[in-house]
């Protein structure tokens, strides 16, 4: 052995190691798994690889087929038809593979064309329920939560008022109450169903090592919806975000409506566990040089 194997071995002989343990590692090789996983974790987030299980195919379309009964959606046997097989992708999640095959759900209007808020509003109403907690912010609430329009008396001006909050909002433009929609150059997509594969990890920081603008990463084909229903699908996912392991994720195929630049420009995100609370959290901000902590996902074709 070199003298660096000498010094390594020696250290462990004068933390306790005898020649019995090397016996045991050696009769029960899984002794050396619980070993390593302890080390790492004493040696930081950079060595640990946080696994998880992805949710297969087949229990996202019975999700889908749940949810489409319960909460009339109005797809038809027709839809479920056309949509046929998922792509095949592993389901064991970790630090190095966070490529999921989603079902994303887009849903339709009165007109029949593709209802953006009332597909998110749905969507994070699932996803929220599959975790113990979690905060939608008011600066993207939904309408339906009761964001209402009152009058100022005094200032003889209406404003819109945020229950959540308690936040009041005067000179919003008209729309505003949607409080978020398909980022600019986006494609608007048709009402359906459709497999997606999706890069939970693309554009992260972290792997990078620059500061990139993410807001400069939005393009025709970002994500939105697909997103919040990996969030759905996905809840072990959520719950295996952690700060340089897993990243949180931007929806970069939707924006916000931020009230002090008094304008569309904001990027929403979906985060967990970047404080003490384990929450699920569906926020906004500028969308700018936050790489370290989020990925701005992508699909995969």
């Amino acid at each position: 052995m070199s003298n660096y194997d000498d010094d390594f071995v020696n250290v462990l002989i004068h933390a306790g190691l005898e020649r019995r343990m090397i016996q045991a590692v050696l009769d029960k090789p899984k002794l050396a798994d619980v070993m390593m996983q302890a080390l790492k974790i004493e040696l930081g987030t950079e060595f640990v690889d946080k696994t998880f299980r992805f949710t297969p195919a087949s229990e996202q379309l019975a999700n889908v087929r749940r949810a489409n009964k319960d909460r009339g959606w109005g797809f038809r046997v027709e839809d479920f038809k056309k949509l046929g097989p998922a792509p095949t992708l592993s389901s064991v999640g970790s630090k190095n593979n966070l490529v999921a095959v989603v079902l994303e759900v887009t849903l339709a209007n009165a007109e029949g064309k593709a209802d953006i808020n009332r597909t998110v509003d749905e969507l994070w109403l699932l996803a929220a329920a599959r975790q113990k907690e979690s905060r939608r912010y008011e600066e993207i609430a939904s309408p339906l939560s009761g964001s209402v329009v009152k009058y100022d008396p005094k200032l003889k001006k209406p404003y819109h008022y945020d229950p959540i909050g308690g936040g009041r909002h005067f000179n919003l433009p008209a729309g505003y109450e949607r409080r978020l929609r398909l980022a600019e150059g986006v494609e608007i997509p048709k009402p359906g169903l459709r497999w997606r594969k999706v890069n939970l990890r693309a554009n992260w920081g972290k792997d990078s090592k620059q500061e990139i603008d993410q807001r400069a990463l939005r393009n025709k084909k970002s994500p939105h919806v697909a997103i919040l229903a990996a969030a759905w699908h996905h809840p072990q996912w959520i719950r295996a975000m952690e700060v340089e392991v897993i990243p949180c994720v931007r929806i970069p195929g939707l924006e916000g409506y931020d009230t002090r630049e008094g304008q569309w420009c904001s990027m929403p995100s979906l985060i967990w566990g970047l404080d003490s609370s384990k929450a699920l959290r569906f926020s906004q901000d500028n969308g700018g040089y936050s790489n370290c902590v989020y990925a701005v996902p992508n699909f995969v074709e």
